[in-house]
């Protein structure tokens, strides 16, 4: 798992307005899920979250990597 993995994305169902938090490892893992309050089902485009995610978390260490090598 990621760097980002942990971090909340907040979502609002646009048929009754229920809101509900997930992480990015979570929809990473599963893109679907429902509202509990309605049964409608919001579905992420998980492949590209998957992919923007292990970006981001390259980018990340890559600079961690930089910054690392900067007091040398």
């Amino acid at each position: 798992m990621g760097i980002l993995d942990s971090q909340d994305i907040d979502f609002g169902y646009p048929q009754c307005g229920h809101k509900i938090s997930k992480t990015v490892g979570e929809l990473r893992l599963n893109p679907k899920f429902p509202c509990e309050e309605w049964g409608v089902t919001i579905e992420v485009d998980g492949t590209s979250l998957d992919s923007a995610a292990k970006d981001i978390d390259q980018s990340i260490e890559d600079v961690q990597k930089a910054f690392g090598r900067f007091g040398e």
